[in-house]
């Protein structure tokens, strides 16, 4: 297949274009940095240049969209002019070569959940992907509309894509991996310890963790208005990162595979699907991570095991994706 990736030299592009041609296809990639993979097709290009898109996309068979600001700290104006009408732009000139199939990197954070600074409670575990949304973070706002996006373009043009909402990954580049390793078995820990205490005292706890999490939101930590580096050091506040991705897990290698099926796999219409393994990050009981994390939702659809908080049934529905890399294995240096 000859597919156009956009974003190629991002952390997550560069990855996807190596997958993608180790697999056979023929890449052809735009950014405005060249990644420097001997015998790329690599161009130059600009999103906000809608005019100069087409050309691009000439002879090619689908799109990898995977450019974009992948946070929200920063201007929100600028962030959503790249995210949005940059999404808009690279359908629109798919529509304008015949190019009838489009991967785009969603969110999880398409929801709204962790990064606002209006708080809310979800309505039912596990998540669904029509789950009901309350953004109020430019980041999350963008993901939600580059999905309408999808909607929209699918109505107009038949142009069938997927937004691939991809669960909390791994690899902070700010920590080393033994950082990693040690704030994620401190976080494990953590929760055994909560989980083992009068349910009073854990609640107390938790929320305490959440007051906090939820002020770092409302004074715009995440949007760089205030540090949130020293007050989320500890465990009980990594635990409410790991609540507000759902306590979601998917490996890079297996969101590679899940862009390829989206490119390849025979299916019509535009779908937002979680990509996550069917396993929590903290692989373990699900029910009593619920009672703990999530007391107020009383939707909790009989959760059973170590299962993810957001349901992977849809993508394997749509595109056939199961992720294979479990995770246990983030304790592998």
């Amino acid at each position: 297949m000859k597919i156009l990736i956009t974003g190629c030299s991002g952390n997550v592009g560069r990855v996807a274009l190596s997958h993608l041609q180790n697999q056979g296809h023929e890449i052809r990639a735009i950014d405005l940095t060249d990644p420097e993979v001997p015998g790329l097709d690599f161009r130059t290009a600009d999103l906000m240049d809608a005019k100069s898109l087409d050309i691009h996309c000439e002879g090619m068979d689908a799109i990898l969209h995977l450019a974009g600001i992948p946070g929200p700290a920063l201007p929100a104006t600028d962030l959503f002019t790249l995210n949005c009408a940059g999404t808009f732009n690279v359908y629109h000139a798919a529509a304008n070569t015949g190019i009838s199939r489009i991967v785009v990197a969603s969110s999880i954070h398409a929801i709204g959940f962790f990064f606002g600074p209006k708080p809310f409670e979800l309505s039912n575990l596990p998540v669904q992907e029509d789950h009901p949304k309350f953004t109020t973070d430019s980041y999350s706002f963008s993901k939600q509309i580059t999905e309408e996006i999808g909607d929209y373009f699918w109505r107009r043009d038949g142009i069938t894509s997927v937004n691939l909402r991809f669960g909390a990954g791994w690899h902070n580049p700010q920590l080393t991996r033994e950082e990693e390793i040690q704030a994620y078995v401190a976080a494990k820990e953590r929760a055994a310890y909560l989980a083992a205490l009068p349910a009073a005292e854990s609640a107390a706890l938790i929320q305490k963790a959440q007051t906090t999490f939820d002020q770092l939101r409302a004074d715009r930590a995440f949007e760089g208005k205030v540090s949130y580096a020293k007050a989320l050091s500890d465990p009980d506040l990594k635990l409410m990162w790991m609540k507000h991705t759902f306590f979601s897990f998917v490996d890079l290698a297996d969101a590679c595979v899940a862009m390829e099926l989206g490119l390849t796999h025979d299916y019509q219409g535009s779908h937002p699907l979680f990509v996550v393994h069917e396993t929590n990050i903290l692989n373990q009981d699900a029910a009593q991570l619920a009672r703990l994390f999530y007391p107020s939702v009383a939707n909790q659809n009989a959760l059973s095991g170590a299962q993810s908080f957001l349901s992977g049934q849809r993508a394997a529905e749509i595109i056939g994706f199961t992720a294979t890399t479990h995770p246990d294995q983030l304790l592998q240096p």
